[in-house]
């Protein structure tokens, strides 16, 4: 099993403050894998209270891809 390979990818992010301790970050990565026919998406957003100065509560979620050099069917017997 080899685990070789390359990748690229871009971000853009933008931030947006709601009130002053609340703010909204979106975002959108690109990634290329090698052997990978297209780009692949991965939209994210974030939502951020900030409690005191130095603690913040961050609700997230993305989605997110990860490089693998296995088939599907490899994958499923190697779970």
């Amino acid at each position: 099993m080899a685990l070789d390979g390359t990748s690229g990818g871009v971000y853009l992010e933008g931030i947006r403050p709601l009130t002053k301790d609340l703010s909204l970050r979106g975002g959108l990565r690109l990634d290329r894998f090698t052997g990978d026919s297209g780009l692949r998406a991965a939209p994210r957003a974030a939502l951020t209270w900030m409690l005191t100065e130095n603690a913040a509560l961050t609700l997230a979620a993305g989605v997110y891809h990860q490089f693998s050099s296995l088939e599907v069917g490899e994958v499923q017997r190697n779970l």
